[in-house]
């Protein structure tokens, strides 16, 4: 009673009497302390009770010694009660009957047969020295922490060259003491007072792993758990939570706040260390596996960027090929054409005037022949005709010569002619002479949809339109040819882009 006396009060004084009233020695504890709330004095002698919101000297505790006065006081036959108003002070009175004439057989002891274990005021000085400020309570150390009473074995210092940095955030100056000592043996230890300077040393310089106590000032370790897994930088960080706390309850809320492990009060040195040092072992397999996955995905990007550049080239190579196949195929049709201009259109146009010379002679032939005659000169027509078709068709002849808009013109006229569709051709008059790879690319479209309108669509009208649009630095053509059938209202159209580099 009187370390909680001291804990919550910051100015004034605090007094203990002890003076008999009947039968009851009545001990008292009173000081000018912070008070406490009515409504929380009902359950204050709960074990595991903590008045939240108090201002006090350290944020550690856990709401055990209340309870524990109460327990002993009730198994002298006493009781304990408290008067408090807040903003004035507290007084604690345990009233515990002479004699023991109230108690039990089975609860009178005998007499003593060990030494007293009583330290002397060493301890209780010590504690409270260490709740004053750090500068204070260095100035007035009457031991070191090597003056312990009982010693813990800690494991030899590691040989790495490097070893890991562990923070430990406690706002209980003893306790950080105690957690330095044990693991500085094996780890580099800095030592912080609360959650917001530990998330601090974080932000600076990530730690391989963080002691925390769970009640701590400003940031507790659930809060300093949040701010660390909400950050990039941070939220890989192995985190150990400490706590007076027990039960699996309070085990599964540290867990599933994002703690990597979790720590009950009063814990073995054994086990903090074969903790500390499981889950440093955890992490650094973890950063060796990410590593390794960071390196299997960089050679496996690697190999796509290959992989994608050789099928590049590849296809680069079928764009070469396809260029001088259809080059290869443009100069047959070159050849054939002009063989057929050459070779057969003229063979054909001498027989036509061999014709022309027999018909002069029309009224000296027998009708049969007459007949005939007829029929080689329509013939001749037909195969003139034809000839001509088939060389236009193969290559436009013009298209070398005047360009684009003339050789479409040309051609429509022409094909309107033979297939007796009427076709409606909408060029601009201003395009120059473009590439003649381009040139003749469109007037391929151009020839390949009319001959599907003439074979497939039955119709007797087609509209063709070309249009010129620009886009950046680079040009494109679009066009539109439209057929429709004369007994059906449907439309049947084909629409296209080309642009230079896809000629």
């Amino acid at each position: 009673m009187i370390s909680n006396a001291f804990k919550f009060t910051f100015e004034g004084e605090i007094a203990i009497s002890v003076q008999r009233v009947g039968n009851m020695a009545e001990l008292r504890v009173r000081d000018t302390g912070v008070g406490i709330p009515a409504e929380a004095i009902q359950g204050l002698f709960e074990r595991f009770n903590r008045v939240s919101n108090m201002p006090s000297r350290t944020h550690e505790g856990s709401g055990i010694g209340l309870a524990l006065v109460h327990d002993l006081a009730e198994l002298h036959g006493g009781s304990v009660s408290v008067e408090s108003t807040v903003g004035q002070g507290s007084t604690f009175v345990v009233s515990i009957p002479f004699g023991q004439d109230h108690l039990a057989s089975g609860q009178i002891g005998g007499s003593r047969s060990l030494a007293s274990t009583a330290v002397g005021a060493k301890p209780f000085v010590e504690e409270a020295l260490r709740w004053l400020p750090d500068s204070v309570a260095g100035n007035n150390e009457i031991f070191s922490v090597h003056d312990e009473l009982l010693p813990v074995p800690c494991p030899p210092a590691s040989q790495a060259a490097e070893r890991p940095r562990v923070l430990v955030a406690d706002d209980n100056s003893d306790m950080r003491q105690y957690l330095a000592r044990l693991l500085s043996e094996q780890y580099e230890v800095e030592t912080v007072a609360d959650g917001q300077a530990a998330l601090d040393v974080a932000h600076k310089a990530s730690p391989d792993l963080i002691v925390s106590d769970v009640m701590m000032p400003i940031l507790d370790g659930f809060e300093l758990l949040k701010a660390l897994r909400a950050e990039e930088q941070t939220r890989t960080i192995p985190v150990v939570l400490l706590s007076a706390r027990a039960g699996e309850e309070s085990r599964v809320e540290g867990i599933q706040a994002g703690a990597d492990d979790y720590l009950i009060k009063p814990f073995s040195a054994r086990e903090l260390l074969a903790r500390v040092s499981g889950r440093l072992e955890i992490a650094r397999l973890q950063r060796d596996r990410e590593l390794q996955l960071r390196v299997n995905q960089a050679e496996l990007e690697q190999r796509v960027q290959e992989r994608t550049q050789e099928l590049l080239n590849a296809s680069q190579e079928l764009r070469e090929l396809s260029a001088r196949i259809l080059q290869a195929q443009d100069e047959e049709r070159r050849r054939i054409a002009r063989e057929l201009h050459d070779g057969a259109g003229q063979l054909i146009a001498a027989l036509g005037m061999e014709a022309s010379n027999l018909a002069k002679e029309r009224e000296r032939l027998s009708s049969r022949a007459a007949s005939s005659l007829s029929n080689i000169e329509s013939l001749v027509a037909q195969m003139t005709q034809d000839i001509r078709t088939m060389s236009h068709l193969l290559y436009p002849p013009l298209l070398d010569d005047v360009g684009l808009q003339s050789a479409l013109r040309e051609y429509v006229t022409g094909f309107a002619e033979r297939s007796g569709i009427q076709v409606s051709l909408d060029i601009p008059s201003e395009i120059e002479r473009l590439d003649r790879d381009y040139e003749l690319s469109l007037f391929r479209i151009v020839q390949e949809c009319l001959t599907n309108i003439h074979r497939h669509s039955g119709s007797k009208t087609a509209d063709i339109r070309i249009v010129r649009m620009t886009k950046r630095s680079s040009w494109r053509f679009g066009m539109k040819v439209e057929a429709c059938p004369p007994n059906d209202c449907q439309k049947f159209s084909r629409e296209g882009r080309v642009s230079g580099s896809e000629a």
